[in-house]
């Protein structure tokens, strides 16, 4: 009998493949499905040929189902009763797809055609929850359109939750967002990542001249690392490399050039994951500010690689139990990076020390294959109870 898997999304999956962030089997763990279909509810068009090994050996179907023009405004903010009707496309694709499994991956729009296909098809649905939306985005954001959209989505967001056999939020910050509201039906299962090219750091000395820093990540409000680089007032043979792309790229850049850093602080753009991960060892520490209430895949990576973890201390009241005894936390400023990158850089045990407990967590936690497996394994408790 053919397994079917639908995938309904609301990624840009050809942005994923721009950039190299492209993980074998993530849409099909363990090969588990002969079929992937994949409903976009945009106008991407992704290269299949690119996006086949996200599914591994499956046969890749991929279709567009975009919300019409000017919808946010014509549904007054997406409420649910006038979003219903353009929802019914869906769910007669589902019908004829018959899949035995329907999966989103995060709570909006197509969170909301998850829940229809198993309200009127009685397909089960699970939805996988990637970040804090209270945390994440209502409360940090400064742009009051941004806030008045992520309001907005709350009323999704419960029908999301509502109809949902089973959520999966990727990282313990997200349970207190489901405890909120009452959410029982959770699992955490965490990001898988690519592990292919992931090799443990085994030499915590200093290799060079230069204490080499990695910071990764989009280059948005919330990942801004305009202190990191100003910190470099205060360092000395230190160089950083900084991999994103985002609205504040350019600004960097000229902060860089401005503050006389041009030979110390890199920029790349993009690249490919499996190349970020290949290089990660040879870092000395990965360097991140996030404003963020997360455990997000580049820690798990660094971790992975037992490369020492330098992050900011969220405010007040947030702490991630992942990163407890793994991490260096340090105050989100200039003075505290500067503190924090000088106290790593003159102690090596301490970077040993830090490398070495990242690594054996989050191995435990989540290393490759047991985050695929957990997947997998909840996939084929789903596909026994439908037999």
């Amino acid at each position: 009998m053919t397994k079917k898997l639908l995938i309904i999304s609301s990624d840009f999956i050809s942005a994923w493949v721009e950039k190299g962030e492209v993980v074998p089997r993530y849409y099909n763990p363990g090969n588990l499905f002969d079929e992937v279909h994949i409903m976009m509810t945009n106008d991407d068009r992704p290269d299949p040929t690119l996006v086949q090994s996200m599914v591994g050996d499956a046969k890749l179907f991929l279709y567009n189902y975009p919300e019409p023009p000017r919808f946010f405004k014509k549904t007054l903010g997406w409420r649910p009763w006038l979003i219903k009707k353009w929802s019914n496309g869906a769910v007669e694709l589902a019908r004829k797809i018959h899949p035995d499994i329907v999966r989103c991956y995060g709570l909006h729009l197509n969170a909301f055609l998850g829940a229809q296909i198993k309200k009127k098809l009685g397909i089960p649905f699970l939805v996988s929850l990637h970040i804090n939306p209270d945390e994440n985005f209502r409360k940090v954001t400064s742009s009051l359109k941004k806030r008045f959209i992520f309001c907005c989505l709350k009323s999704i967001e419960a029908v999301g939750l509502k109809w949902a056999d089973l959520v999966l939020p990727v990282y313990q910050p997200i349970v207190p967002y489901l405890e909120k509201r009452k959410v029982r039906n959770f699992e955490v299962c965490y990001n898988v990542v690519n592990g292919s090219k992931l090799k443990k750091k085994d030499d915590y000395d200093q290799q060079s001249g230069l204490f080499k820093l990695l910071c990764v990540g989009n280059l948005h409000e919330q990942k801004n690392p305009e202190n990191i680089v100003k910190a470099f007032k205060g360092l000395k043979n230190v160089c950083l490399d900084i991999v994103g792309n985002g609205p504040l790229r350019n600004g960097l850049m000229e902060l860089v050039a401005k503050e006389g850093f041009l030979e110390r602080i890199a920029f790349v753009a993009s690249m490919p994951n499996e190349k970020l991960c290949e290089i990660l060892p040879t870092y000395d520490a990965v360097v991140l500010h996030t404003e963020h209430y997360e455990f997000s895949k580049v820690m798990i990576e660094s971790a992975l690689c037992g490369v020492p973890l330098i992050v900011n201390s969220l405010r007040s009241g947030l702490s991630v139990s992942e990163l407890d005894g793994i991490c260096l936390f340090v105050e989100s400023s200039p003075e505290g990076y500067t503190e924090g990158i000088t106290r790593l850089m003159g102690d090596a045990g301490l970077r040993k020390r830090l490398g070495n407990a990242a690594y054996k967590k989050v191995s435990t936690l989540c290393g490759p294959l047991r985050a695929e497996a957990k997947f997998e394994k909840i996939y084929r408790s789903f596909l026994a109870s439908e037999r």
